[in-house]
């Protein structure tokens, strides 16, 4: 959890990135170093990325949650 940031919500930290806290280089240097030396982390990533994408936020998904949510107020 990185307070203050919208970071969470849209990276899952260990699923589909690696989240590092503001201002912290050697934290991002780090979570860099980690995920350009390990192929299968960089591919599982890149999966759960794309997955959370098209779950999450295109289009289709967003009018989906929209329309859901006023059907549950309303």
């Amino acid at each position: 959890n990185i307070p203050g940031s919208g970071a969470n919500w849209v990276n899952h930290d260990n699923l589909t990135g690696l989240n590092v806290e503001p201002q912290n280089a050697e934290a991002l240097a780090k979570a860099f170093i980690k995920i350009s030396s390990d192929a299968g982390l960089k591919e599982k990533f890149a999966t759960q990325s794309k997955l959370r994408y098209q779950n999450k936020f295109t289009r289709t998904a967003m009018v989906s949650q929209l329309i859901d949510l006023y059907s549950r107020v309303i």
